[in-house]
């Protein structure tokens, strides 16, 4: 990874870097996201802080004619932020069906209109149609955050699974901060060679934490 893409995420970690340092975070507007969206549209009014993707769209700027995972989709609203760059194109995985049962839902993400999104539901640790080479970002917000299995976390054994192939990109952690189980394994988080940063002040009000390599 480039050293100042690496410099550009250190700079997320406060808000008072963005005025003078950062200027290109301040031009990102995801408001025009609210339109695609299809439940909970006002989080693309909130500012960086409150909600996650102003964040979201931003990182995915810092590169081109990449992929990015988007792990535990939902509604798919994390896949819209990730989707800002147009020239990335987001594969999105939610293995509850639940969130794809048109039973339950009038709409469910695959109504959202986005040629650089694709909307899988299943584990991305069973798709074998990665090309890691051209992964650089991977966002990972599962529920229940935190959870063991085994002894543990999913989240940690997702990190490990792409560290396994050598892969070395940014991932991003949705609600660091939410629930003792999830702030416990942000807290005790720590991968030999790769830094650990807090950008919650940025990110999401549950918390948000990146991790890349040093």
């Amino acid at each position: 990874m480039k050293t100042s893409i690496k410099d550009t995420l250190k700079l997320l970690t406060k808000r008072s870097s963005i005025a003078s340092a950062l200027p290109s975070f301040r031009r990102v507007n995801v408001r025009e996201f609210a339109t695609k969206s299809i439940r909970m549209q006002d989080n693309f009014e909130e500012g960086p802080g409150g909600s996650p993707y102003h964040l979201y769209a931003f990182v995915s700027t810092l590169f081109n004619d990449s992929i990015i995972l988007d792990v535990g989709s939902q509604y798919g609203n994390s896949a819209l932020a990730l989707s800002y760059n147009e020239s990335n194109h987001v594969i999105s995985y939610e293995i509850d069906p639940w969130y794809s049962n048109e039973t339950y839902h009038s709409k469910t993400r695959r109504d959202i209109e986005r040629s650089n999104i694709t909307w899988k539901d299943f584990d991305f640790r069973d798709d074998n149609d990665i090309d890691f080479n051209k992964v650089k970002i991977i966002v990972i917000d599962i529920d229940p955050h935190g959870m063991k299995v085994a002894g543990k976390e999913e989240e940690l054994r997702m990190i490990e699974h792409v560290l396994k192939k050598g892969w070395s990109g940014v991932i991003i952690l949705d609600d660091i901060y939410k629930g003792c189980q999830m702030q416990d394994f942000w807290n005790e988080l720590s991968i030999p060679g790769w830094t650990k940063i807090d950008v919650s002040e940025l990110g999401h009000s549950s918390g948000t934490g990146i991790l890349f390599p040093s």
